[in-house]
C-alpha cells in the first residue's frame, strides 16, 4: 500500500473517531517526537525515507520505539488528543497528491454517471475525500463546492449542516483568513436558519463567541469582522444594541473592528422603519459612539489612525443625514458665541483634535472636517478656520507640507 493511501485512510479514521476536534495544526517532525515520547532521531528518518521514496511501503517505516520491520506506525504521521489533531508536516505532500487524485477520479465516474444517466452511488467518499483536502487546503473552492452539491441533493439535515461548521471551524484554526471557509460557514447556517427560526438566537450568541475566539488570535482579520456583520441581518434590534454598547472587546487598533461598528450603524439606518426607530432614539446612540471614540483617542499616548478614520464616518453621518443632525444635541464647549449648530460641531470637534494632538492623523481628520463642512455650507467663519488649521498643519508636519498646500489651494478654488 502507498505511503499516500495509508496516510489519507488513517487521516479519514482519525477524524471519524472524534468529531469533536476542535483545532488543527501542523508539526515539524521534533515536535511530533516530543508529543508522542518517541526518538526525534527515528522521525526524522521516516519523514527522509518518505520524501526521498512515496511510494516505498511500510517496511521503510518504523520509527516508533519496538515496531518492527513491515510494521507501520501512525505516530509518525498523527497526533490526536483532547479533541487537537496535530499533522506531520512532510506528511501534507503524500497526503494532498493521494487525496486529490482520489478527488479526480470519483469527479470523472460522477460524470460518466450523469452522461449515462445512471446514479451516482459515491457521495460519501465524495464528502470524505474533499474533507481531506480541504484540512490541508482551505482555499480550494472546488473542493467546497463539491461539499455544498452533494449535501444539497439529499433532504436537509440539521446534524449535517452542524457538521459542516465543525469542518469550517477545523479549518479556520490554521487558516483564520479563508473566504472559502467563511462563505461555506453562512452556507450551512443559512441552511439552519431557514429551517428552524426557534433555535437562531441561541446559534447566534454561539456564532458570535466563535468570532471572537478567532479575532482575539487573528488581528485584523476583515473577513471573521464581515462573517460577523453578516449575522446582524438575522438579529433583532435590542441584539444590535447590546452589541453596541458592549465595549469588552474594543480594538482601538483593529480597523476591521471599527469598520464592523460602523457597518452595524448603517445597517441600523437602513432597517429604520422596520425596527420602527426615531431618528432621536439614532442620534443618541450616534452621540454615545462618537463619546467612546473620544475617550479612546484621550486614553492613546500614540496616534491612532483607525480612532480617526471611524470619527470622520461618525462626522460624516452627522453631516450628511440633516434629521440625524437635527436630534443630535450638540453641547457647547466654548465661552464665545458662535452662529449655528454645524459650527458649534465644527469648533468642538478641533478641540478635541487639538487637545488630543496625535500628530499628523489629528491634523488630517481636522482639515478633513473643514474641507468636507466647507463644501456644503458657505461659511467664511469655517473657511478662515480651514486656511488657519492648513497653515498649523504644514508647521507641525512638513513631511506633508505638499498636502497641505493643496487643501489651501483648494479653498482659494472653491471662494
Amino acid at each position: 500500500m502507498e505511503c499516500g493511501t495509508r496516510l489519507l485512510a488513517d487521516l479519514g479514521r482519525l477524524l471519524d473517531s472524534d468529531p469533536e476536534i476542535d483545532e488543527l495544526g501542523f508539526l515539524l517532525p521534533s515536535q511530533l517526537a516530543q508529543l508522542h515520547d518517541l526518538p526525534a532521531d527515528t522521525v526524522e528518518i521516516s519523514f527522509a525515507a518518505a520524501d526521498t521514496d512515496p511510494s516505498a511501503g511500510e517496511g521503510s517505516k518504523s520509527p516508533c520505539v519496538g515496531a518492527g520491520a513491515g510494521e507501520y506506525c501512525e505516530a509518525s504521521w498523527f497526533w490526536l488528543r483532547d479533541h487537537k489533531l496535530g499533522i506531520a508536516v512532510n506528511a501534507l505532500r503524500p497526503l494532498y497528491t493521494e487525496a486529490q487524485a482520489v478527488f479526480s477520479a470519483l469527479r470523472a465516474e460522477e460524470k460518466q454517471c450523469e452522461r449515462q444517466e445512471n446514479g451516482f452511488s459515491k457521495e460519501e467518499s465524495l464528502l470524505k475525500v474533499t474533507r481531506a483536502l480541504l484540512i490541508v487546503n482551505s482555499d480550494y473552492s472546488t473542493a467546497w463546492n463539491t461539499r455544498k452539491r452533494v449535501l444539497g441533493k439529499s433532504s436537509f439535515s440539521q446534524s449535517g449542516m452542524i457538521s459542516e461548521l465543525r469542518l469550517s471551524s477545523l479549518v479556520l484554526t490554521y487558516a483564520p483568513k479563508s473566504e472559502e471557509a467563511w462563505a461555506h460557514r453562512r452556507w450551512a447556517l443559512n441552511k439552519i436558519f431557514s429551517s428552524t427560526s426557534s433555535q437562531s438566537d441561541a446559534i447566534i450568541d454561539s456564532e458570535s463567541k466563535h468570532v471572537d475566539a478567532i479575532v482575539e488570535r487573528s488581528l485584523m482579520n476583515y473577513r471573521a469582522w464581515r462573517h460577523r456583520f453578516w449575522l446582524i441581518s438575522f438579529m433583532k434590534f435590542p441584539r444590535i444594541e447590546l452589541e453596541l454598547k458592549s465595549r469588552d472587546s474594543y480594538r482601538c487598533t483593529d480597523n476591521c473592528f471599527f469598520h464592523y461598528r460602523r457597518s452595524m450603524l448603517q445597517h441600523l439606518i437602513w432597517r429604520q422603519h422596520e425596527f420602527d426607530l426615531s431618528w432621536k432614539e439614532l442620534a443618541s446612540m450616534w452621540k454615545e459612539e462618537l463619546k467612546g471614540n473620544a475617550d479612546s483617542i484621550k486614553d492613546m499616548s500614540f496616534g491612532n489612525e483607525a480612532l480617526w478614520i471611524h470619527r470622520r464616518f461618525l462626522a460624516h453621518g452627522l453631516l450628511t443625514y440633516n434629521e440625524l443632525f437635527d436630534e443630535f444635541k450638540v453641547e457647547r464647549s466654548r465661552d464665545k458665541e458662535v452662529h449655528g449648530k454645524h459650527v458649534l460641531f465644527i469648533l468642538n470637534e478641533l478641540d478635541l483634535a487639538k487637545e488630543a494632538d496625535t500628530g499628523e492623523h489629528s491634523c488630517s481628520y481636522k482639515l478633513w472636517l473643514l474641507f468636507v463642512f466647507r463644501r456644503k455650507h458657505d461659511s467664511k467663519e469655517v473657511e478662515n478656520l480651514l486656511l488657519e488649521e492648513s497653515s498649523a498643519a504644514a508647521a507641525s508636519t512638513p513631511q506633508k507640507e505638499s498636502l497641505w498646500k493643496g487643501v489651501k489651494g483648494s479653498c482659494n478654488f472653491l471662494k
